[in-house]
């Protein structure tokens, strides 16, 4: 008599003192888990292998970001120390003004500002012959209703300071029958003499681009200006006649 295969493996387990024990297994899910467990081996590595390289990237991004982070605040901290340092300098030279209770040293006729309306404040100087920065590339454009002086204020090459220049901008606008002034007053020059602080107040390391409006000539006759720039104390610091070309 011929027995048919059994499918299952059974497994007889001897114990001393005690019953013996049979275990059956089926062949086939035996053979399944036997080939799977290599599968399931390899892809277990490889999941951690990829999780491994997940956090070795994140934590390397994280790392590239806090130095990032840090010279930022570094470079705003610094930005601010100057601007305390420019500060201090400036209510100094207020001080010493004030102090001195001396009436400027350059009256408007010494410098030819007559013309101009222009009042000097206490202890007034003219800085203008030694600056550390130039006035260049002087354009003038005529609009509908506007006459524009553009001009760039930049660092002199031979200045290697890294401070900041700050302080006030006028400009004037000078033609046959017309005079104006840049930035425009609200009561209006011609009632009152202009002071410095009325100027386009300005600040830049190495390059600062300005552009004056005025109203437009009523006359097509070439206009003259006159550009006057301050410190934030009161200061001349530069003046620079320029006329339009091809008026």
């Amino acid at each position: 008599m011929l027995f048919k295969p059994s499918k299952n493996i059974t497994l007889v387990v001897y114990e001393d003192f005690k019953s013996t024990k049979c275990f059956q297994i089926n062949k086939i899910q035996l053979k399944v888990f036997l080939t799977a467990l290599p599968f399931l081996l390899i892809l277990s590595i490889l999941v951690v292998i990829f999780s491994l390289i997940f956090v070795h990237n994140t934590i390397s991004r994280v790392d590239q970001r806090v130095p990032e982070a840090i010279l930022a605040l570094q470079n705003e901290k610094k930005t601010l120390d100057d601007q305390i340092v420019e500060l201090k300098q400036d209510h100094e030279n207020l001080i010493q003004k004030i102090a001195s209770g001396n009436s400027a040293t350059h009256s408007a006729q010494d410098l030819g500002l007559t013309q101009y309306l222009f009042k000097p404040t206490l202890g007034f100087k003219d800085l203008s012959a030694n600056t550390p920065f130039t006035l260049e590339d002087f354009t003038v454009t005529r609009e509908s209703n506007h006459l524009k002086l553009k001009f760039n204020i930049a660092r002199a090459e031979s200045d290697t300071s890294s401070r900041r220049i700050s302080g006030y901008i006028l400009a004037f606008m000078k033609t046959a029958n017309q005079l104006n002034v840049y930035p425009q007053t609200s009561a209006g020059f011609s009632q009152s003499l202009v002071t410095f602080n009325q100027g386009e107040t300005f600040s830049f390391s190495r390059f600062r681009p300005v552009e004056a409006v005025f109203d437009l000539p009523a006359t097509n006759k070439k206009a003259f200006f006159k550009v006057l720039i301050f410190s934030k104390s009161g200061d001349l610091i530069k003046k620079m006649d320029y006329e339009e070309p091809n008026g």
